[in-house]
């Protein structure tokens, strides 16, 4: 009971447009759904993760003095 009033709550609040968890994400996104500013959400986590992650490491200290 307490999953579904929040739930609703939820959507009241972000509107029924907005994924409440990562099964709706996945599935809205799959169907075209998934609104624009989601879209760039998700580009901009995985651009940042990419470049802080993956990208290799560089020592602070001596990148500063080249």
């Amino acid at each position: 009971l307490r999953v579904r009033v929040v739930s609703y709550y939820f959507s009241l609040w972000k509107g029924p447009d907005h994924p409440v968890n990562r099964f709706q994400w996945r599935r809205m996104e799959r169907d075209g759904a998934l609104p624009e500013d989601m879209l760039m959400k998700k580009k901009t986590i995985l651009d940042y993760y990419k470049s802080r992650i993956l990208s290799p490491r560089t020592d602070p200290i001596t990148a500063a003095s080249h």
